[in-house]
């Protein structure tokens, strides 16, 4: 049994030997007068933050009279020698405790903290004298210590690398500097980091306090170097930021037309190519360039257009069409110079006064699908609607004056 509790202690360092597991590292030092011990953290991508015997080993306690140091993994009840987290873990407190041996004053030595991420957060918060310290600027803590102290004395706070990097964007709306900065609580506020943006110039375009995630917006394309600080600790970034011409999307003014005519709605877009759709009520009507639309019952209507450019730049605009109460027959007869319009044995009688002017006749079903259409070649135009049940129906034609529906019931 002693020989595997050997073999226990020492992968770790086989594995060490082989390759290095490990991303990040500390070792923890104390000592006192005559005596010392250490404990070990890793961070790694192979490992997980439970107990793995293959990175991990418990501790076993030093002699009568001496400290033994140790950290621990939530969870679990043991004391551990080397503690193996995985890289996610950065940013959670590690409980670091001590067992002194003997009452005395003692010093904790941080080393390997290089090897911790480049421009992160370390500090050692001692609970029972309440004292935070920042390792990064001093890796070495001395403190009082009695036989009767609670032992998990200590935590270590971590955490991952603060990061910035440029945002592009081609549709000239939230490009910026982006920026991911440790947010950790440490004396009871979140860490707060002071930035400082400069373009290629070296004018500075921003600055201010931030945390987590955030944006620093810019007007312009441009290489721009971001320098962040917190507590003497100082990181650097410089990266390009490409931003894109505007694209602009407008509609006509609000429009007025009468029912059964056809609407034109034509957008002005400030670049070729992209995709539309038209949504009516939320249903779409259209995915052409410009709308022609038939409007049958009179009412109030919302017309939107959602435009994507080929780069991928998204603009919707809205229109408010009102369309007017239904024309009276005589006035559509008049205008489209129709003599008559007849119904007579299930046949559909059409009499125009200029053969000429009408370029098409359509019959449309309530909801509004074509079911019938003619180009009239003689002044009179007979349309048989036996096969159609007996309803409301719309007809409308297509002449110089426009085209134009009307109701009619038969």
């Amino acid at each position: 049994m002693k020989n595997l509790l050997l073999s226990l202690f020492l992968l770790p360092f086989l594995v060490s030997a082989q390759s290095q597991f490990w991303q990040n590292r500390l070792k923890v030092d104390v000592s006192a007068a005559g005596s010392q011990d250490r404990t070990f953290i890793y961070f790694s991508d192979q490992a997980t933050d439970n107990f793995d015997p293959v990175y991990d080993s418990y501790k076993t306690p030093s002699t009568a009279g001496q400290p033994t140091l140790y950290t621990r993994i939530d969870g679990n009840t043991g004391i551990i020698a080397i503690n193996t987290f995985s890289l996610d873990y950065l940013g959670n407190p590690i409980t670091l405790g001590m067992q002194p041996g003997s009452d005395g004053t003692f010093t904790l030595i941080f080393q390997y903290v290089n090897d911790m991420p480049l421009g992160s957060v370390l500090y050692l918060h001692d609970m029972q004298d309440d004292v935070w310290q920042n390792l990064m600027l001093d890796s070495t803590y001395t403190f009082n210590m009695l036989l009767t102290d609670s032992n998990d004395r200590f935590q270590i706070f971590t955490s991952p690398s603060p990061t910035a990097y440029g945002v592009d964007d081609l549709c000239s709306s939230g490009a910026g500097f982006a920026v991911d900065l440790p947010s950790i609580l440490i004396d009871g506020q979140i860490t707060s980091w002071d930035y400082l943006l400069s373009n290629s110039m070296g004018i500075e375009v921003g600055y201010g306090s931030t945390t987590g995630m955030d944006t620093i917006e810019v007007s312009a394309s441009d290489e721009y170097t971001m320098v962040v600080t917190f507590d003497g600790m100082t990181s650097t970034f410089t990266d390009s930021v490409v931003i894109g011409a505007p694209v602009s999307v407008t509609l006509p003014v609000d429009i007025t037309s009468n029912a059964g005519e056809t609407v034109n709605v034509t957008p002005n877009v400030s670049t070729t190519g992209g995709t539309y759709s038209w949504l009516l009520d939320g249903s779409e009507v259209g995915t052409d360039a410009t709308l022609d639309y038939t409007f049958l019952t009179e009412g109030t209507y919302n017309l939107v257009l959602n435009y994507v450019s080929d780069d991928g730049c998204e603009v919707s605009q809205t229109v408010m069409i009102t369309i007017l109460g239904t024309n009276s027959l005589e006035d559509f007869l008049l205008r489209h110079s129709l003599e008559y319009l007849t119904i007579q044995n299930e046949v559909l009688y059409i009499g125009m006064n200029e053969l000429e002017n009408i370029s098409e006749i359509i019959l449309m079903d309530i909801k509004g699908q074509v079911i019938y259409s003619i180009s009239p070649k003689t002044m009179n135009t007979a349309m048989d609607i036996s096969e159609y049940a007996h309803g409301v129906y719309y007809l409308g034609v297509i002449s110089n004056k426009g085209s134009e529906f009307v109701p009619i019931q038969f």
